[in-house]
């Protein structure tokens, strides 16, 4: 089955932006229609095998596809905030309404794809211009202050593309800016899709200069995450978690809303990075183990981005080695069971790590005796 689309239906916002940038496309296509959405949404999701979601407070729906791209389908509206920072209020309009409701010039384009249109670009607000220009601008004076998660959004754009804020936008930015509370959820979605972003350590040092909340004064490089996360044996953590850690300033992170999982690997990876120079001044690889087992991996890749080298080894040999004994053979031994035992295969394993006894003859003698001079409890 081919979907049918109706007249009138446009493509618009980043799908157009990025065919007049010549870029490679994203995974979203937002496609606007002139009358209840709905149906074409439904021949959507049947012809192309996706899965539906519709929103009936916004008058859109959503068809994802299995290999990742969606398609926003959406009814012209027109939207009212009743308080700045809240969701919108929606109401039925026009092409002009839709684009005029959006927030930079550079997504505000449509290009007509219904039954026999000629592919004309629909540009009210001048945003090709704006685009050969190499600008973000917002479409009304009042943008930052009905939607505060446009700067987030704005200093994205311009990373992700190499722009510059129009000077009244980045003025209004900067007046905003400083307001920005971590605590909405809606800022702080925009936030993790600009620390997932290629360009995020731009766009963070932007929001920076920007004065907004929170934001620490030198972070790390994203570039040491990528290059400790690229490391033969290290933790397979997201990217963009390690970035909130290192972007803000200790205890900036405590309201944000985020999940708490998210929000405890950030803070322990600024945690790595203050005991990176400790960690540093360890010699033996038993002393570099016995802290590092002690730590998160989130912690660890703190301490490493910070330049603590011994991570390295630590990853990729110490951390997984195994002595070729266990408790059983203290057991067997006559070391009654409790904390001699553990005593015991520490020592065996810090011969290991530090002297390479790999015969296990030799191991089980080391914890013996480690174990018959440690404490009983």
């Amino acid at each position: 089955m081919r979907p049918h689309l109706v007249r009138p239906t446009y493509a618009v916002g980043g799908v157009v932006r990025d065919v007049l940038l010549r870029t490679p496309p994203g995974n979203d296509i937002d496609l606007v229609v002139e009358s209840d959405a709905l149906p074409l949404a439904q021949q959507l999701a049947q012809a192309l095998g996706g899965n539906l979601t519709v929103h009936e407070r916004f008058q859109t729906a959503v068809v994802a596809l299995a290999d990742g791209p969606h398609i926003d389908v959406i009814t012209a509206r027109r939207e009212t905030y009743s308080r700045p920072g809240a969701l919108p209020d929606v109401v039925t309009g026009t092409l002009a309404d839709d684009l005029a409701r959006r927030d930079f010039t550079i997504n505000a384009m449509a290009v007509d794809v219904g039954p026999g249109s000629n592919g004309s670009l629909i540009d009210l607000f001048d945003g090709a211009d704006d685009l050969a220009a190499g600008l973000v601008r917002t479409l009304r004076a009042d943008a930052f202050v009905e939607d505060p998660s446009r700067v987030v959004r704005a200093v994205r754009y311009a990373a992700r593309l190499g722009f510059r804020l129009q000077e009244r936008t980045a003025a209004a930015a900067a007046d905003q800016a400083p307001r920005l509370e971590w605590s909405s959820a809606r800022i702080v979605g925009e936030l993790e899709r600009l620390l997932l972003e290629d360009d995020a350590q731009v766009a963070v040092e932007l929001l920076h200069e920007l004065g907004a909340p929170g934001l620490a004064a030198r972070p790390p490089a994203f570039s040491a995450i990528a290059a400790a996360l690229a490391q033969p044996g290290a933790p397979a953590i997201p990217a963009w978690v390690l970035r909130l850690g290192a972007a803000f300033a200790p205890g900036a992170r405590d309201s944000m809303a985020l999940d708490g999982r998210a929000l405890n690997a950030a803070e322990h990876f600024a945690r790595g990075v203050r005991l990176a120079a400790s960690i540093g001044e360890l010699s033996l690889p038993s002393q570099v183990d016995r802290v590092l087992s002690s730590m998160s991996e989130a912690t660890a890749v703190g301490a490493r981005v910070a330049g603590a080298a011994q991570v390295d080894a630590w990853w990729k040999t110490h951390r997984d080695t195994r002595l070729a004994i266990g408790g059983g053979d203290l057991l067997a031994a006559g070391i009654e069971s409790g904390p001699r035992i553990g005593a015991g295969l520490a020592a065996a394993r810090t011969a290991l790590l530090d002297g390479g006894v790999t015969d296990a003859d030799q191991q089980l003698a080391i914890a013996v005796s480690a174990a018959k001079q440690a404490p009983p409890r």
